[in-house]
């Protein structure tokens, strides 16, 4: 699985609205409905609820059904049998890879969105959706929290403008703030390079996911660390 490197930057939170490789859940949908006929979830502390994708996405990730047990950001070796064989999870990952990256068929101009699919309420985890407002003959374009995954209504007031939250990741590439200096300095550099039409060209092809706290005033910005060190060793893409 492609290694996925955090960007954290906050936003300028000008008024209300706020100014300033895909994530895919169809691959789990039907998982989903199926868990939801049979019963809720029931954790430990003996709290429910209804199957979400994010839920069952995280269970199929869960290392410890590996037998493995956390340590920090990798695992180490149980002291209880796995009930996942190793096979079996490893397929389970490589087919959630190749879901995210398929790149979604769009009646728009792909141009017009850059970050369908990519963007995600920070609230609920679920992918915003796309939106149109009209004044005066003219058309504003948004990214909102409008949907119902999970059965669960949407977030009430969260949304984006569409060209600021764009923007603003753009801008955010161009001077990062990482755990690792090394992939933090790449980034910058072969960011900065590019012109405005290559970046925005590029960017739906360097991100995992892009987290938008409202509440908070952050956003996360998630990289695929396997295209921005090839888009760096590339020499052709500066040139485009």
């Amino acid at each position: 699985m492609a290694a996925v490197r955090s960007v954290l930057a906050t936003l300028s939170m000008q008024s209300a609205q706020t100014r300033p490789r895909r994530w895919d859940f169809r691959c789990t949908i039907t998982l989903q409905m199926r868990l939801n006929r049979a019963k809720r979830w029931t954790d430990r502390y003996g709290n429910t609820g209804r199957w979400t994708t994010t839920r069952v996405l995280k269970l199929i990730s869960n290392r410890t059904y590996l037998g493995e047990i956390p340590n920090g950001e990798s695992t180490l070796p149980g002291e209880y049998a796995p009930i996942v064989k190793p096979d079996v999870f490893d397929r389970a990952q490589q087919h959630i890879v190749e879901r995210r990256t398929r790149k979604p068929g769009r009646r728009e101009n792909p141009q017009e969105f850059l970050l369908r699919g990519i963007l995600v309420c920070g609230w609920c985890e679920r992918p915003m959706t796309t939106s149109y407002s009209h004044h005066r003959n003219i058309r504003y374009l948004y990214y909102r929290c409008r949907s119902q995954a999970g059965g669960r209504p949407p977030c009430s007031n969260v949304s984006v403008k569409r060209y600021d939250i764009e923007q603003f990741v753009i801008d955010t590439l161009g001077e990062p703030q990482s755990d690792d200096p090394d992939f933090m300095d790449e980034l910058r550099e072969v960011w900065t390079q590019l012109n405005q039409d290559q970046q925005r060209r590029l960017l739906p092809e360097l991100l995992t996911r892009v987290i938008f706290n409202p509440d908070l005033g952050t956003v996360e910005i998630e990289c695929d660390e396997a295209e921005v060190r090839g888009l760096t060793a590339d020499p052709s893409v500066s040139s485009d």
